[in-house]
């Protein structure tokens, strides 16, 4: 018996299909000034766990765009509504938290897929991936 439920255990946990919260971000459209760094899939064919990663399965893009925060801020705000997404909650407009983290936020969904965007002030190393530069804020866009 427990031969024939290991199986659909190890299934159960393994990431699903990305292809929607990829296709999420990709209805973004963020100011053409806006330099992609990186984007990160969850899932598919990069495998995941979902009983050990909450994001699994989920799409990730980093942005190092050019601006004041605030002014970046409105920038995503409009992007997330124009492509349909609704329940917007709106963290620190101003960007202005004290924090070693995200200094604002936006959270929204469409549907089952629900994103997170985190502003980060130049030179933050979001998630230790090496893409920050010192001139320039770190976007982080989670889509899952």
């Amino acid at each position: 018996m427990v031969a024939l439920l290991l199986p659909c255990l190890l299934l159960a946990a393994c990431g699903g299909d990305p292809k929607p919260y990829q296709a999420a971000i990709d209805s973004l459209s963020m100011p053409a000034s806006w330099q992609v760094a990186r984007t990160v899939v969850k899932g598919g064919s990069s495998p995941c766990v979902s009983l050990a990663d909450a994001y699994c399965p989920s799409a990730w893009r980093y942005y190092l765009p050019t601006g004041a925060l605030p002014d970046l801020f409105q920038d995503a705000r409009k992007a997330v509504v124009d492509a349909g997404f609704t329940d917007l909650f709106e963290g620190h407009p101003n960007c202005d938290l004290k924090s070693n983290g995200a200094v604002c936020v936006i959270t929204a969904t469409r549907g089952d897929v629900r994103l997170e965007i985190n502003l980060y002030p130049p030179g933050e190393d979001v998630d230790s991936l090496g893409l920050s530069l010192p001139d320039r804020p770190t976007i982080r866009i989670v889509a899952h």
